[in-house]
């Protein structure tokens, strides 16, 4: 594997954007992200309990489009803004 894409930015959610007990797909511009590429999506500061990024797919040329916000933590997802987030792909 080669890595493609080697990005790191911030990230905003509103709170409550994803509800508990659910995952909401949100779509990141990635330059560099090819189709087919795997991805990975790390974040780079404490998060939420029970709340959780990951990557799934590129599914357009520099779109993660299945870039996941998961709320597991038992109540209401608390905003995220300017968040520091780190995402590589491989092919």
């Amino acid at each position: 594997m080669v890595t493609a894409a080697d990005v790191t930015g911030d990230v905003a959610v509103p709170a409550g954007y994803v509800a508990n007990g659910t995952c909401r797909n949100i779509p990141v511009n990635i330059g560099g992200a090819a189709v087919g590429d795997a991805v990975v999506f790390s974040v780079l500061a404490d998060m939420q309990d029970g709340v959780f990024w990951y990557g799934v797919r590129v599914s357009a040329v520099n779109i993660v489009d299945d870039a996941v916000l998961c709320n597991f933590s038992g109540g209401a997802q608390a905003a995220i803004s300017g968040f520091p987030v780190r995402v590589v792909t491989y092919r």
